[in-house]
This record gives structure tokens, sequence and C-alpha cells, in this order.
């Protein structure tokens, strides 16, 4: 389909219900358009586990020809797993509004254009290749791999917010971006970074 739209008066959900719980579930999204999470004015929408019963199972989507984006709401935006999230949209952006939540292992985020991902996010560790800016914050410890931008000079802002949040670099990256990565908690070098300009705070 042109677009696929994940939206309901009534909330809609993807994933295991307050009925099935304890079930994990590995979940495919693939449109060649948008794909717009969006919650209704008092019902959450959501791509994986609901939140008061999170599971396993890898979370794919991809927006062959579209952005991707987690909408705000009085309900709430979220994908949740305790495995893998893979966004990716080849020809768009990656949006999330502050009132989304991406919630799992491993995320990997990959776009053409930007990707701003500043919700109240929780993953273990996050990987991302962008063709323009990169903003993504992390309300926990965070392990950050491999980042990798398009051509030109782009800003890259990874940050970690809440008690013990630090920030591990693991993952090795050149670039000609100016980072800012920002941790509420200690701050770790395991790997090579570079950049036109690097601010570590």
């Amino acid at each position: 389909t042109a677009a696929s739209k994940f939206a309901s008066a009534n909330g809609v959900g993807l994933g295991n219900t307050i009925a099935n719980t304890g079930q994990a579930a590995a979940i495919t999204v693939e449109a060649g358009g948008d794909i717009p999470l969006t919650p209704s004015a008092t019902m959450g929408a959501r791509i994986g586990s609901h939140a008061g019963d999170v599971q396993a199972g890898d979370i794919s989507v991809t927006s062959t020809g579209g952005d991707i984006v987690l909408a705000g709401g009085n309900g709430t935006a979220a994908s949740r797993t305790l495995q893998a999230l893979s966004l990716s949209a080849p020809a768009g952006r990656i949006l999330q509004d502050a009132t989304a939540v991406l919630l799992g292992g491993n995320l990997s985020a990959s776009a053409s254009a930007d990707i701003s991902l500043q919700g109240g996010n929780l993953v273990d560790s996050f990987t991302a290749s962008s063709g323009a800016d990169l903003y993504f914050s992390n309300q926990g410890a965070l392990v950050l791999g491999t980042i990798t931008t398009g051509s030109g000079q782009q800003n890259i802002h990874v940050t970690t917010v809440g008690s013990n949040a630090h920030l591990t670099v693991a993952g090795a990256s050149s670039t000609d971006d100016n980072w800012q990565l920002t941790s509420a908690g200690n701050l770790l070098l395991s790997a090579a970074l570079s950049g036109s300009s690097v601010v570590l705070s």
C-alpha cells in the first residue's frame, strides 16, 4: 500500500495483549509509503508488547518509500520488545514525538534523511546510519555502536538521562560531523571516535 497508518479512536496494537500475556512475538511491518504510528486522543498505538507485559521477539519496521513517524497525542505511540528493534526508511526520515517510546535490547535506525528519536526511549544499545542530522536520547545506560552519516557535515547528538545512565562508546565511528555526546553518568570511550568537532560532557 502507499502508506500504513496505525491509529484508532480505541487504540491499536500489533503484538501481545492483556488477554495473552507471556507470549513472545516477532513482528515485521513493511510499507511503500509513510508509516505513522499515531495515538488517538485517549488511547495509544503500538507495535510490539503492551507496557504491562514486555516480551521477546525481534521487531522490524521498514518504509521503503516514505517516513517512519511515532507521533504525539494524549495516548502513547510505542514499540516495545526485549530483543532487537529495527527502523528503516531508505527513502525518508525517522521521527519521534517527545511522548513516544522505543523500548528494546538493540535499536538500529537507518534513514536516507534525518533521524530524530528524542522521546522516552529505553534501549540497551544503539546503532544508526543517517543521511542527515541524528538526534537520540535514552532514559538509561546506553552502549553506542557505529554511527555513519551521509556526505557533508551533519550534527550528531546522543544523550542519556536518568540515574546511572552511563554512556559507553563501543563502536568505532569516523565522520566529518559535529558530535555532541552527553551522559547523565559516566562516559566511557572504548572505541575510536572522530569528527569535525567532538564535544563530550
